[in-house]
């Protein structure tokens, strides 16, 4: 097929057109995209996307060296963009990497805190420990004095002299400072 018949071809949307630059271009390109991108796999998905491309055009290509630098500098793009996306999909993955890294850290020194606390609290009469556990849970003062039938009072005083045993018993042991202090923090933050 020579240049005029195919321009022609092309420009009248005939399939033969297509299947000739498919047949006579596709492995030029696949070599041409994946000499970018670095993977047989992608460049064949790049190339088909391009001819896809090609379909839509409404452009009439005055010579074939015009119709070649369409599609190589729109295959070209294409991996630039595919590229583009790759890097940000890559940066994406460090940062959840990262992040999973530091929330199983965070998850590792809660459990901790939280052993040495309730090692604590296990020290403690079996009233007062009772209404640090449930404190723990979350129960509100109010919720602790109707579940353990006693006067909302009752459990501040418990609570009170209980964060004072449990800071005393914390002091006296060698735990790093900041397990300590992340201790405190999470005791007093939930009771």
């Amino acid at each position: 097929m020579d240049e005029k018949e195919l321009l022609k071809m092309l420009s009248s949307n005939r399939n033969e057109a297509y299947e000739y630059l498919y047949n006579n271009y596709y492995t030029p390109l696949v070599l041409f995209a994946d000499h970018y991108v670095s993977n047989q796999e992608v460049a064949h998905d790049l190339v088909q996307e391009t001819f896809i491309a090609l379909l839509d055009v409404k452009t009439k290509f005055e010579n074939l060296l015009h119709l070649k630098s369409y599609l190589y500098n729109s295959l070209r793009n294409k991996c630039l963009n595919h590229l583009r996306h790759e890097k940000i999909r890559q940066e994406f993955l460090q940062e959840a990497l990262y992040q999973s890294d530091e929330f199983f850290e965070q998850k590792a020194i809660e459990e901790d805190v939280y052993s040495i606390l309730v090692s604590a609290i296990e020290r403690l009469s079996p009233q007062s420990k009772e209404v640090m556990l449930l404190a723990l849970d979350g129960l509100s003062n109010g919720d602790i004095a109707e579940h353990l039938n006693l006067s909302i009072e009752t459990v501040k005083s418990y609570k009170k002299s209980s964060k004072k045993k449990i800071a005393d018993y914390l002091a006296t042991r060698e735990y790093p400072t900041f397990l300590l202090f992340m201790t405190l923090l999470e005791l007093y933050q939930n009771i």
